[in-house]
């Protein structure tokens, strides 16, 4: 989130990371191509010469072919293969329905088979308790750490300077050295190095300002962020996470040898059924009727849903700017429940239809875009979203 508290994990440096969010799962606070053609996609668009689908018109960077929304599920009969070879990008704007948000998903920790839990207590001095458990059978205990730690108690916690996040950003991390779990516990980072077996610390960010870093279209980007990757938010839809599905259950089942991706589990992905947390956003978007609609959206406004009309004199504070794509590692295949990678899904079937699209790192697959916000307010689940502003070529 951009303002709220901060956990990370580190081993003498950051060597992994997390934020606390909101207190509940339906709302939270803030403050404030050269596009490139394979043989076989080549082969496929000169065999439709009877394609009654229109090509009138050229895509902002002056490349691309245009297609029309609607008839984006036209071209995705036949081979599933052979239905991403020819990239196409979306005329703009276009109408995208009536878009609620459906999800806030927080992710107070980035690892697997360790539990969070945000608990809210209006009541504490610390604001509630962030809990951490482990699985069972590690034989590591529970632990609970003060959610908005007061200055007093921080006064009493060690503070690494030197402390970076990828080797890069400077940080400024207050080592957890007490619990809310009674005198002679253990400490957090006592229970953690016991659980991977090597000395970490956990360490919640300072008051020190993070910088995001510059983004193609934002090159003078000047916004700030906990211990996130990149961006305060990750935003998402779920028409996209359903067409990942759709592509990765095609692939699953389509054995011919254009189709073919090393490891997939056939099996196993018949039902194409990844799930929205493995990406990870905070805010998923429901209602565009169009996958990946949000890669053409630069700047939306969420209004409060028991609001009747989309007031264009709406406070800044809830307009989200659109600054990237989210290029993907390989994270997304690691199971949200048993911890296990899986050797291809999704990372190697985004692969095949989704990368290209961002400028700065065409290589990488894109999921979900990143966003900054205007300023502080509240979002819920079902608050409308109205795109104010569109982005042209390959979008955001």
């Amino acid at each position: 989130m951009a303002h709220g508290i901060a956990f990370s994990l580190v081993p003498h440096q950051l060597w992994n990371f997390w934020h606390t969010g909101p207190s509940d799962s339906t709302s939270f606070s803030w403050t404030a191509s050269v596009l490139i053609l394979s043989l076989v996609g080549l082969a496929w668009s000169l065999s439709r010469k009877s394609s009654t689908r229109p090509r009138t018109s050229i895509g902002t960077n002056g490349i691309a072919p245009v297609c029309p929304p609607e008839q984006l599920k036209d071209d995705l009969k036949g081979g599933v293969a052979n239905a991403y070879a020819l990239e196409r990008e979306l005329t703009v704007p276009f109408d995208v329905g009536d878009v609620r948000v459906s999800k806030i998903l927080m992710h107070p920790i980035k690892m697997v088979l360790i539990t969070p839990k945000v608990e809210v207590d209006v009541a504490s001095p610390y604001g509630g308790r962030l809990t951490v458990s482990f699985p069972a059978d590690s034989d590591c205990e529970t632990f609970s750490v003060p959610l908005n730690p007061t200055d007093d108690l921080l006064a009493s916690w060690p503070v690494i300077e030197e402390c970076r996040m990828f080797g890069v950003y400077l940080v400024e991390g207050y080592v957890v050295s007490s619990t809310l779990d009674g005198p002679g516990s253990r400490t957090p980072s006592e229970i953690l190095s016991d659980y991977f077996g090597r000395a970490v610390y956990l360490v919640m960010k300072g008051h020190r300002p993070r910088e995001c870093p510059p983004t193609q279209a934002f090159p003078k980007l000047q916004e700030t962020a906990k211990f996130q990757d990149g961006y305060p938010f990750l935003v998402a839809s779920e028409e996209s996470l359903e067409e990942v599905r759709r592509v990765v259950s095609a692939f699953a089942q389509d054995e011919s040898p254009e189709a073919k991706i090393g490891g997939i589990d056939r099996e196993r992905w018949r039902d194409g059924g990844v799930e929205i947390e493995r990406f990870r956003p905070n805010i998923v978007f429901k209602g565009s009727g169009v996958p990946f609609a949000e890669d053409m959206w630069r700047r939306v406004r969420i209004h409060p849903s028991e609001s009747e009309s989309m007031d264009a004199s709406a406070d800044e504070a809830r307009t989200f700017t659109l600054v990237s794509k989210c290029t993907r590692c390989l994270l997304p295949n690691v199971d949200i429940t048993t911890g296990a990678r899986d050797a291809a899904v999704p990372y190697k079937v985004l692969l095949k239809f989704r990368r290209n699209k961002d400028p700065a790192r065409m290589s990488k697959p894109c999921f979900g875009c990143n966003a900054v916000v205007g300023g502080t307010g509240v979002v819920r689940v079902g608050d409308r979203v109205e795109v104010l502003e569109w982005a042209g070529g390959i979008g955001v």
